[in-house]
């Protein structure tokens, strides 16, 4: 089995300010281009 972290492992649901939509880790959450 693999190992899944949810600190680590992008699956939060993000838009970024250029209107795209992708997955972050929340580690990343204070990436300057997430608006949601």
């Amino acid at each position: 089995m693999d190992n899944f972290s949810l600190l680590t492992t992008p699956w939060l649901p993000v838009r970024v300010k250029d209107g795209s939509t992708g997955k972050l880790d929340p580690v990343n959450l204070e990436y300057e281009n997430v608006v949601v």
